[in-house]
């Protein structure tokens, strides 16, 4: 009698820890927060790819013209909390190409990811492993929301022909992942919950939350040896165009 009273606690817990864990997977709410919906191109993203050319076959995609001083925004497929969605993400045509030694303001307006061709990170200029990314990522987006009265993000990202595809994606999911869990946090301490928000809640959440992943052209080259020692031996008055007070 005992053994039979065991089994079906057991077998009650068992039923009660599968449907928790169900409805803790099957949240909708967080994949409809991260994919994109927009009517915008969809492109597949290689690692070989450039911020030039995404802007070249966004544009040839959406068959219109657009500023070089705008960012141009697609869509990538890609896998969201298990499930098969897509990546809104912006492409940077803000640097005009006579400004080959001159860094865009854009490129100064939010946290930048650099990838290089040996796959080795920096972010906001600070070398950092992949595998702590996503939470430092989560620390910047909290810290700044202490800081602004606005919720939306800039995050950057730069990389090499050479960098690896894998590592890529692997960038990419941290950047989402990281800004949903600074999401829950802010929900959790505001004693909400993604998963139960009614329609209109997350209409507002995702609009007030938005992520923006900016794919970012690479800083300029350095100038020559040959043009600096140039500027080096320059007298100081070409270069000055008012004399030093004393």
């Amino acid at each position: 009698m005992r053994r039979s009273v065991s089994l079906a606690l057991l077998g009650l817990i068992s039923i009660i820890s599968i449907v928790s864990c169900s409805k803790e997977t099957d949240c909708s709410n967080r994949f409809d927060f991260v994919s994109s919906n927009d009517s915008i191109p969809i492109i597949e993203l290689s690692v070989k790819h450039s911020a030039d050319s995404i802007c070249k076959e966004v544009l040839k995609l959406s068959g219109g013209e657009q500023s070089k001083d705008a960012w141009i925004p697609f869509k990538i497929p890609f896998k969201i909390e298990s499930k098969k969605g897509f990546l809104k993400v912006l492409a940077d045509f803000s640097i005009p190409p006579l400004m080959d030694h001159h860094l865009s303001t854009t490129m100064l307006s939010s946290a930048t990811i650099l990838l290089n061709q040996h796959d080795q990170l920096l972010f906001h200029g600070r070398p950092i492993q992949l595998d702590s990314l996503e939470i430092r990522i989560e620390e910047y987006i909290l810290d700044r929301w202490t800081q602004e009265s606005y919720r939306n993000i800039n995050i950057g990202l730069i990389w090499t022909p050479e960098s690896t595809q894998t590592v890529l994606y692997d960038v990419l999911a941290s950047i989402y992942k990281a800004h949903l869990n600074a999401i829950e946090r802010e929900l959790n301490d505001a004693g909400k919950d993604i998963c139960t928000l009614d329609e209109k809640e997350f209409a507002v959440l995702k609009e007030r939350y938005e992520l923006n992943i900016q794919f970012k052209r690479p800083p300029p080259p350095p100038l020559p040896v040959e043009e600096l020692e140039q500027i080096g031996t320059q007298d100081t008055s070409e270069i000055l165009e008012e004399p030093m007070i004393h």
